[in-house]
């Protein structure tokens, strides 16, 4: 990982920029006639659009906070604003993924190796394979661990009498994970 490198963040400007960016048109669309096409102007409503995002995603708050900052708020740009979480979270993922890929942290360790984090409660996890999405291309491990009350599978499809629907697992990120074991051998 790189010296001073760390994970980017919802928080982090260029990650809510990245999301304002994104939901741009459908903001711009709520103005209607009166969209602005100036460049200036426009980087001025964006600029309003990432203060108002920076802490918060909630589309009544963020509506309230582009009102005391001049903007004519109405229930268009209130039903605009409620993808901003998820575009925001999308902008996240995106700058996840290029840090991990240009050397943030890597999320190779194998199934099976015994790890410990603080939210494993001071027990000892084990990597399963990714069940969700991409995480290791996120630097991130699903570690499942007995001992918090996670199931896997199999025991899904004993409790149940069908099939298991999923293995529980905390999603963990990799540069957080201490390695106390190694691998288990199938």
């Amino acid at each position: 990982m790189a010296e001073g490198s760390k994970r980017p963040s919802r928080y982090d400007e260029a990650v809510v920029a990245a999301g304002v960016d994104a939901m741009w048109p459908d903001i711009a669309e709520t103005f209607g006639d009166d969209a602005p096409t100036d460049a200036d102007k426009i980087e001025r409503f964006k600029a309003d659009l990432r203060r108002a995002l920076q802490f918060d995603d909630d589309a009544y708050k963020v509506a309230r906070r582009l009102d005391h900052s001049g903007w004519h708020v109405d229930h268009e740009l209130v039903d605009a604003l409620d993808d901003a979480g998820w575009e925001i979270h999308r902008a996240e993922r995106a700058a996840v993924k290029a840090w991990v890929a240009a050397g943030g942290v890597k999320a190779d360790l194998p199934a099976g190796t015994k790890v410990r984090h603080r939210s494993l409660e001071g027990h000892i996890g084990e990597i399963i394979d990714p069940t969700h999405g991409n995480s290791r291309d996120e630097g991130q491990y699903n570690v499942f661990c007995a001992a918090l009350g996670h199931v896997r599978e199999a025991d899904a499809k004993r409790a149940r009498g069908r099939k298991g629907m999923l293995t529980l697992s905390l999603v963990i990120n990799a540069e957080e994970i201490e390695v106390v074991g190694v691998a288990s051998t199938p």
